[in-house]
């Protein structure tokens, strides 16, 4: 049984189906690290948030108490 290489004009198809592993070993974990990035920023933040009720970050449309720094 022989195999058929498609005879591609666009070099980047061509370039995408000839390294079609490589490329796989490195979107695949790159893509789940990102995800997990993402979701441990969105985890971190929402246990920031908790942490600090009251607001740690300086409210700017509060001009009385920018300079307040007791609260902090």
């Amino acid at each position: 049984m022989t195999t058929q290489h498609p005879n591609f004009k666009d070099k980047f198809l061509a370039f995408i189906f000839k390294n079609l592993q490589w490329l796989l070993t490195l979107v695949i974990p790159l893509s789940v690290f990102g995800s997990l990035m993402g979701v441990g920023m969105r985890i971190g933040i929402w246990v920031f948030s908790h942490q600090y009720p009251s607001g740690y970050f300086i409210n700017l449309s509060n001009k009385k108490r920018l300079g307040n720094t007791k609260s902090f």
